[in-house]
């Protein structure tokens, strides 16, 4: 099922509800404008075709920002997040397709921090939440495979599901002296201070073991290997996903055919 948060646009409100009147759109300059029954700005983003294209901010009652979204195709692609009345980040994703992907962040109002920034040789102070609440990991299809909630204090106070990978291919065809690819997602949650993992692959093949280190800022993890004779080629992959004493293993198994 296609997750699509029920407050990033409100036209689908609108579209499904009686109350529909109580709304009116105004598309000026390729910007679609929402506005309720007192005149107050609730929708604002580019429309290109007659379906959203870009960055679209939605509002609450008051006018206060209520969450940023990002659209292709009228499908929600790219950063989104939600914010607190108070101007607050209350959480902070990222979609592909339509579907949340990867990490998700969510956190505690009332507490944020901020840093200073640099764009286009132009210096910006940048505020970001404290407090993580929630963290979730989700794969391909929005589902989530591995969660972990906290207090205020930051200590944990339940979690469910493990860390996990998921492998690009069963097969793999390439050519002689000709690099092939494999890659893995895995978790990497190194912006959360709260979560401390650190993962790596043994590869193993006939006569071959190779060990990779996934790098700390990456969901994907990337194995190239160039084959210099024809033939059909099994791997192993088995990573090793650490969690401060808990120590858990995947198993992913792939194979490569090399062609002249």
């Amino acid at each position: 099922m296609r997750i699509v948060p029920t407050l990033a646009i409100l036209t689908f409100i609108i579209s499904c509800q009686p109350v529909e009147r109580e709304f009116r759109e105004v598309i000026e300059s390729d910007t679609l404008f929402v506005f309720d029954k007192n005149n107050t700005l609730r929708l604002k983003g580019p429309v290109f075709g007659g379906t959203k294209n870009g960055e679209f901010h939605s509002f609450d009652s008051l006018g206060n920002i209520r969450s940023i979204a990002n659209y292709a195709n009228d499908t929600l692609n790219g950063y989104y997040k939600q914010y607190y009345p108070s101007g607050i980040v209350r959480s902070d994703a990222y979609y592909v397709g339509g579907y949340p992907y990867g990490e998700e962040l969510v956190f505690y109002d009332g507490y944020q921090d901020s840093t200073a920034i640099q764009i286009e040789g132009k210096w910006f102070i940048a505020p970001y939440s404290t407090h993580l609440k929630e963290y979730n990991y989700r794969d391909l299809v929005g589902k989530i495979m591995y969660q972990r909630n906290y207090d205020l204090e930051g200590n944990l106070t339940s979690k469910r599901g493990r860390l996990f990978l998921t492998k690009f291919y069963d097969s793999i065809r390439g050519t002689r002296n000709e690099e092939i690819e494999q890659a893995w997602l895995t978790p990497a949650p190194s912006g959360v201070d709260q979560i401390q993992v650190e993962q790596h692959f043994v590869i193993y093949g006939q006569e071959s073991k190779d060990t990779i280190y996934i790098h700390s800022d990456s969901l994907v993890t990337r194995w190239n290997k160039v084959f210099p004779e024809i033939g059909i080629y099994e791997f192993e992959a088995v990573a090793y996903l650490i969690e401060g004493n808990n120590i858990e293993t995947d198993t992913s198994k792939f194979t490569v055919e090399i062609v002249e």
